[in-house]
């Protein structure tokens, strides 16, 4: 029966190299957005930084704000350079240089509060927001992420004035910006070692390599790939699933087997390569997450 010890695993990461047992975060640049004529600049500031608290509450991403002291620094060394002051290549090439993989522009079409009655004639405002987000890598400018946001409804909220409803709105968009980035930037780690062994001899607890500095708590799923070859391709399928159980530091959590753990414990000591992909939160998030999101 194959097993690490806690303290063995630290003392390996002390002679293997600690990063190569640590997943490693993206770094985006969220840059300045454009807007309609008539979204107002504190509502659409209000929009971005909704977006990038959500990105940030994630635990999974580094965010760099354009509008920070060290970006306005960038931007400056951007327009010092006078073959970068419309050259878009070299405007990206400066931002790669600040660590930024990836970069978020924004465009806002509509934040507006609309007039409501209830029955007994008095007034209230529904929030209604549109706004659209696109990601591309720094390197190559390639696009990895498009989506375009409404809300409105019974996917938006209320409030006593206009300023009210779009503001509520907002926390729906802290919401669903978590979803944005598990879809298309989900976060990987791996299996650090097999905890425990059930009567059939398949894995049932395991340590995996993430834990509160990536947003992890007790509740979160992973999907379980395992990398191998198939008519000489390289494939990853998934083969089972984890649910976290507990979270012991920074960059460690203990995990149930949900599915999978004879598959799980055959590549691991096959030493084959075990992707986990972080799928979401406890319930009670997710139903969180689904009372912002369902209707959009």
């Amino acid at each position: 029966m194959r097993r690490l010890s806690i303290l063995f695993i630290l003392v390996a990461f002390v002679f293997v190299g600690y990063s190569q047992d640590t997943p490693v975060k993206k770094v985006m640049l969220v840059d300045k957005f454009t807007r309609a004529s008539k979204v107002s600049e504190n509502y659409a500031n209000m929009l971005r930084n909704a977006i990038i608290s959500g990105i940030e509450n994630t635990g999974q991403i580094t965010v760099i704000d354009v509008n920070s002291e060290e970006a306005l620094k960038l931007e400056a060394e951007r327009r010092a350079a006078e073959s970068a002051i419309s050259d878009a290549t070299a405007r990206t090439e400066m931002m790669t240089t600040k660590g930024a993989q990836l970069i978020m522009t924004g465009d806002i079409t509509e934040m507006s509060g609309i007039k409501k009655k209830f029955d007994d004639g008095s007034i209230y405002y529904d929030g209604l927001i549109n706004f659209s987000l696109k990601v591309t890598n720094a390197s190559d400018g390639t696009v990895k992420a498009s989506k375009n946001f409404t809300y409105s409804g019974l996917n938006a909220k209320t409030g006593s004035t206009p300023q009210d409803a779009v503001l509520n709105t907002t926390d729906y968009i802290k919401i669903s910006m978590r979803k944005f980035v598990r879809d298309n930037f989900p976060l990987e780690a791996t299996v650090l070692s097999i905890e425990k062994i059930n009567k059939k001899k398949e894995a049932e607890i395991v340590y995996i390599n993430c834990g509160s500095s990536f947003g992890i708590d007790k509740g979160h799923t992973f999907d379980v790939k395992v990398e191998r070859e198939v008519a000489g391709k390289t494939v990853q399928p998934i083969v089972g699933k984890l649910k976290v159980t507990e979270v012991h530091g920074e960059d460690m959590a203990l995990a149930k087997v949900v599915k999978g753990g004879s598959e799980i414990k055959k590549a691991f000591d096959e030493g084959r390569k075990i992707i986990l992909i972080h799928t979401g939160g406890s319930a009670l998030k997710g139903i969180g997450e689904g009372v912002g999101a369902f209707f959009k």
